[in-house]
């Protein structure tokens, strides 16, 4: 015979001949079941460097360097996406120098 006690469903099973009960009440998780790993996620990578070593060929268009911020700078004939990606703006061979001001910083050109 099942009742309903406190909002939670309770059997109660009577021996027969006896006047005591035994009533049996489930209640609700205090906690979330745990799962395999705590640990166990990583991001892919990006993908970012150099695309187009200096002395190979490049058409207008290409990829030179895929980059986050401004580690390498665009020189002559090369143009900066908006996520600051290098890219050929006409046929050449592409070469890279020091910037002048600043030599730790690489300048990009298509000559």
């Amino acid at each position: 015979m099942y009742s309903k006690v406190f909002g939670t469903l309770a059997r109660t099973a009577a021996t027969p001949g006896s006047a005591t009960s035994v009533t049996t009440v489930r209640t609700m998780a205090t906690k979330k079941a745990g799962g395999s790993s705590g640990n166990g996620r990583d991001s892919i990578g990006r993908r970012l460097g150099i695309k187009i070593w200096p002395n190979m060929s490049a058409i207008a268009g290409n990829i030179l360097v895929r980059q986050r911020g401004q580690k390498f700078r665009a020189g002559t004939n090369v143009g900066m996406g908006k996520d600051h990606t290098l890219f050929a703006k006409a046929d050449g061979v592409v070469s890279m120098t020091r910037l002048e001001s600043n030599r730790k910083r690489n300048v990009v050109h298509v000559l």
